[in-house]
């Protein structure tokens, strides 16, 4: 079920992403990118948030698999949202209506690595206890207001 909801999640963020660069593209209004345009440094903000949470979203789905490289723990997760980022962004070089930005890129990977952070955590056993304790709560209180047949 959960993989279920975590891909259903990934198609349905991917295609806002795509709609938002498709917009940017063609110069067409959106009105999220122009929320962001107002926020002053919004459109770093934007960039780290969106694909910090795609970021959270992949790592999730692929049960936060990392791969070795250089002796460090890399999240393949985050890895390959760093590439399709990066070639996102180098290619608004060669597109006449969008500008290529190194700062967009520092805030994609900002996002991409604290995100991935998060996803790491979320999966780890700690997260795995509190989460079990949210739930043997709810199921308490539930218990304690459901009401009781027999009193009726």
């Amino acid at each position: 079920m959960r993989r279920i909801v975590l891909t259903s999640t990934l198609l349905c963020y991917s295609v806002l992403i795509y709609w938002m660069i498709y917009s940017a593209n063609m110069r067409l209004d959106n009105s999220l990118l122009a929320a962001f345009n107002e926020i002053p440094a919004g459109d770093k903000l934007g960039h780290f948030l969106l694909m910090g949470t795609l970021s959270l979203i992949v790592n999730l789905l692929l049960q936060t698999k990392t791969i070795s490289f250089a002796g460090q723990r890399i999240l393949w997760g985050s890895l390959l949202v760093a590439v399709i980022v990066s070639t996102e962004e180098f290619s608004q070089m060669y597109i006449p209506s969008r500008t290529f930005s190194l700062l967009d890129l520092v805030a994609d990977y900002a996002g991409i690595l604290l995100f991935g952070r998060l996803a790491y955590w979320f999966s780890g056993p700690k997260f795995a206890r509190l989460a079990k304790f949210g739930t043997v709560g709810l199921q308490q209180l539930q218990r304690r207001w459901r009401p009781n047949p027999a009193t009726k």
